[in-house]
């Protein structure tokens, strides 16, 4: 488990950003409740990449959150999060009893559970189980400025590193657009791919063909497109078209 400081993470003057962090900070239940930035947003302002949205949890109910902001309302039955409209953006807050609820049905290994962990500790790292990618697994707390991290995700960032957060060959089988997802991302942001990742990719490569054909072309397009594609991610990509 690693704690980073606010020196990791270089702020871009984007106005979406300016206009969540004035949102947390002046709403009256993050006064009550904890809030955090999680997943890709807190990778790419690591990276010093600018962020095309942001994600944030927070241990208030969905209900709560809904209740406190004029222009907010929960979609999604599975995954419900609560979409809540801050000047001319639209901010994606999700609720760590909904994870928490999908961490009963299924089972989660505590030998996994990083040393030292306190109460909160328990409740992001449960979290985290949940992501795809160990660079999405990030939570980043803007009010004392500290980065928590549960999977040497920042390790692997300093690497350049994408590697699946459970064993590659499962997380695929579990998702395979998780494949296209992790392509996108190594594609834009000029990552390489752990070997066992690599390896899970190109053998597991097929099973992208029971995705939405729609879906699929849209991540082909953005792939093909971005800057680090030759470099990054060409054989894997050229694999999964062939198969295709």
């Amino acid at each position: 488990m690693e704690k980073a400081g606010l020196k990791e993470i270089r702020y871009n003057a984007v106005d979406d950003f300016i206009a969540l962090m004035g949102c947390l900070e002046n709403s009256p239940w993050c006064r009550r409740f904890e809030a955090y930035l999680v997943g890709g947003c807190v990778r790419d302002l690591i990276l010093n990449k600018t962020p095309k949205d942001f994600d944030v949890i927070t241990t208030a109910k969905l209900n709560e959150i809904k209740k406190q902001f004029h222009r907010a309302h929960i979609v999604g039955r599975r995954f419900p999060i609560c979409r809540v409209h801050v000047r001319n953006s639209v901010i994606e807050v999700s609720s760590f009893e909904t994870g928490a609820k999908h961490a009963k049905e299924e089972k989660v290994n505590f030998s996994h559970m990083p040393s030292g962990c306190d109460r909160r500790d328990f409740v992001r790292w449960r979290d985290s189980l949940r992501r795809d990618f160990t660079i999405n697994s990030l939570f980043f707390d803007p009010f004392v400025n500290i980065i928590y991290d549960y999977a040497n995700s920042m390790e692997d960032l300093r690497s350049l590193k994408l590697r699946t957060l459970v064993p590659a060959q499962l997380s695929f089988k579990e998702d395979s657009a998780r494949i296209l997802r992790g392509l996108r991302i190594a594609a834009r942001l000029g990552l390489s791919f752990s070997r066992k990742t690599e390896t899970a990719i190109q053998s597991l490569a097929s099973s992208i063909k029971s995705l939405d054909k729609q879906n699929t072309l849209y991540h082909f397009c953005v792939i093909s497109n971005a800057s680090y594609v030759q470099d990054n991610v060409g054989a894997e990509l050229y694999v999964v078209l062939w198969i295709c």
